[in-house]
């Protein structure tokens, strides 16, 4: 080899090093900066690394999440109850109760000890004893007396609180709670600015639950923790800890306007019936505050996505609501002095183009506007929306609360940009397209409550709680106030009027209950005719497609006693065969007479 040649070798190996001594630099640099700078946050996500590593080697089990409580306007519980439950502690890999005491502890239990058995096993860190359907088991005070004695170190009996008891009330009001470390980063680590909350923290995903988050969470949770080594063994020194928060003031309580009783009375009815999808609102007819609230598919809150969608709120989500929308083109049409109770028309059941039809096979013949509400003619109200044209529909609309949202909402609050008690209640519409308001072959649609009409069940019940109250739209609350532990108020949800909606006359509303009450004494409510109460209402039939299928949507929403109204009510009976009878109607008077016996 020349020289030349080994002045190449030479230059290639300093190349090398160099290069690796880069590597190397860039390495230790960059695990310096994370050791250092970056423990806390790790990279975009934000990984607290500390967090991570400390509950990589933790063991917990939690007793009580330390969630506020929510109870009913009486301070009847809605959440949360305390049970004994058993719970397997593994303080070490191997150390799990003999055959033998497997066996005492199966028959303490009224267990298949086999199954116990395998549970001890199988277990991967401390955990409760629950049914073969995921729930948590209570144990009797006997039970626990005879776990005690049993002295085994791996199996302990604690005082556990149940967020979502079995036979829970309400429970698409309530929501429930998951983990959600994209929320638990952008709500209270970028919103609030609280880097303490890990991201396994669970937080409201649905219903009150989410709506409340951050003044439900509380101060912390109760757990029962040890740390252990690589192997699984505890930490000698460390042992069991027991963790709790020690603050006076909180959690804090979240008082709803539910009646506990009555809401398990409806959901008793909504099953008996049955109601497989579809929703019942009760309202306070002078205060527009929810006395009940039923949604059916039921699910349940420890287990949410296991129906599919049957965690939705039914009574939140936005329907084509069919004859019950011409409440609104009456309001409009009386307000408007464009019509009287007492004018003519002739209904020959075909309108003669756009396929329009009346319901009727050849027609109601010569009819009042009153007849016609209480009957429900739909050629009727397609000369209505003739008269009044698209924009003036919409804007009636607009003012009686159905376009838009009416639950309880503040802008901001407290620190949040925004509060709304029905976190996931879907906007009502009138047209899809604001070119359709001069088309007639929409409008005629438009005004039997099909096309692109939405109204949701609790902005249903809440029109007629305008209706009730000489025209003036009030916000829905299902919450009156938050409350700290000592008794004291943290903040009050006042009644107030629902923004951006005027309303109509006292006159124009007092002749629309009116109307209403016509259609139970002479029309398509006369099946109500013989409840304990004078009712008034009105029924709609809408044609829809769910799926694959074509279906009709049941409605009636209504009122009573009709003399001096108490209750404002709506109910859904959702994807209903295009045959027979309205189903809402006959609901909704069993809703009433139990809403009625409920006084």
């Amino acid at each position: 080899m020349d020289a030349a040649q080994g002045g190449r070798h030479r230059n290639r190996l300093i190349a090398l090093l160099v290069v690796g001594a880069v590597m190397w630099a860039a390495l230790l640099g960059r695990l310096g900066w994370i050791q250092v700078w970056a423990q806390r946050s790790f990279s975009e996500r934000g990984i607290d690394l500390v967090e991570a590593s400390v509950r990589q080697r933790e063991r917990v089990l939690v007793l009580d999440t330390g969630r506020g409580p929510i109870v009913d306007r009486q301070g009847r519980p809605l959440t949360g109850r305390t049970v004994c439950a058993l719970a397997f502690l593994p303080v070490a890999r191997r150390a799990v109760p003999d055959d033998a005491a497997t066996r005492r502890l199966a028959a303490i239990l009224r267990a298949d000890p086999d199954r116990l058995a395998r549970w001890f096993r199988e277990a991967k860190g401390p955990d409760f004893w629950r049914d073969a359907r995921g729930r948590l088991v209570a144990l009797t005070a006997k039970q626990a007396r005879a776990v005690a004695a049993l002295g085994l170190p791996e199996v302990r009996v604690f005082s556990v609180a149940e967020r979502y008891p079995e036979g829970g009330v309400a429970r698409h009001v309530l929501g429930f709670v998951s983990q959600n470390p994209d929320l638990v980063r952008r709500l209270y680590r970028e919103g609030w600015g609280r880097a303490d909350v890990p991201l396994t923290q669970l937080v409201g995903a649905a219903g009150l639950e989410r709506s409340f988050e951050p003044f439900l969470q509380g101060v912390g949770s109760t757990t029962l923790a040890y740390f252990t080594d690589a192997r699984g063994n505890v930490l000698s020194g460390l042992g069991l800890r027991l963790r709790a928060p020690d603050n006076p003031f909180y959690p804090l309580e979240l008082v709803t306007t539910l009646d506990r009783p009555l809401q398990q009375a409806l959901e008793r009815v909504a099953d008996r019936f049955p109601l497989r999808d579809g929703a019942i609102v009760v309202l306070d007819a002078k205060t527009a505050e929810v006395r009940a609230m039923v949604s059916r598919p039921a699910f349940d809150p420890r287990h949410p996505y296991a129906t599919g969608d049957a965690w939705r709120n039914r009574a939140l989500m936005r329907t084509p609501p069919g004859s019950v929308f011409k409440i609104v083109v009456a309001a409009a049409a009386l307000e408007e002095g464009v019509t009287t109770e007492e004018e003519r028309f002739f209904c020959s059941g075909e309108l003669g183009r756009y396929g329009f039809s009346c319901w009727k096979p050849g027609g109601h013949g010569h009819l009042t506007l009153a007849e016609g509400f209480a009957q429900s003619c739909n050629l009727v109200f397609a000369e209505l929306a003739r008269r009044l044209g698209g924009e003036t529909i919409e804007r009636y609309a607009r003012a009686l609360g159905v376009v838009g949202t009416v639950g309880w909402a503040e802008a901001p609050f407290f620190r949040l940009p925004r509060l709304a008690q029905f976190a996931e209640e879907e906007a009502g519409q009138v047209f899809a397209r604001p070119e359709e308001k001069a088309d007639e072959g929409a409008l005629v649609q438009t005004a039997i409550g099909q096309r692109d009409v939405r109204l949701t069940p609790l902005a249903a019940a809440n029109l007629v709680v305008t209706l009730l109250n000489g025209g003036t739209p009030v916000s829905v609350r299902v919450a009156t106030e938050l409350r700290y532990q000592t008794g004291a108020s943290f903040v009050v949800f006042s009644k107030r009027r629902l923004p951006d909606a005027s309303g109509v006359s006292p006159y124009t509303a007092y002749r629309l209950r009116k109307l209403m009450r016509g259609v139970v004494e002479e029309g398509t409510g006369t099946a109500l005719g013989a409840h304990p109460w004078k009712l008034a209402g009105k029924s709609g039939t809408a044609q829809a497609v769910l799926g694959q299928r074509q279906v009709n949507h049941h409605w009636f929403v209504g009122f009573g006693p009709a003399p001096q109204p108490r209750y404002a009510v709506a109910v859904l009976v959702r994807g209903q065969s295009r045959e027979g009878k309205n189903q809402a109607t006959r609901l909704f008077g069993e809703v009433m007479r139990v809403v009625a016996a409920n006084e």
